[in-house]
């Protein structure tokens, strides 16, 4: 196999421990820890009523790329600290039709 190439590789036969090995895959334990300050990050951007979620994402992701923050995280942690009785506004979803 060639470095960044898998596919001549056949990933159903192969074990998760060669996998690892190829670098096809890596473990949660390998990223780099942000010791809370990612979700401290996006705790406080989803305040900003300025900020879609779409770019709540872009932001994280300057700060943290190895981050794998999509909108539907974003609106969980959203939805979690609504909960708790943080006041988080509301995102309208724009549904955009052709006319």
């Amino acid at each position: 196999m060639t470095e960044n190439n898998i596919a001549d590789v056949d990933v159903m036969s192969m074990t998760v421990a060669d996998a690892l090995s190829a670098g096809l895959i890596r473990l949660t334990s390998d990223l780099p820890k942000t010791d809370g300050r990612l979700s401290r990050m996006v705790e406080q951007l989803v305040r900003d009523t300025t900020m879609s979620y779409t770019d709540i994402v872009a932001k994280v992701k300057e700060e943290f790329p190895q981050a794998n923050t999509s909108t539907k995280s974003v609106a969980s942690v959203a939805c979690v600290m609504r909960k708790k009785g943080v006041n988080v506004p509301l995102r309208l979803k724009l549904n955009m039709v052709a006319a």
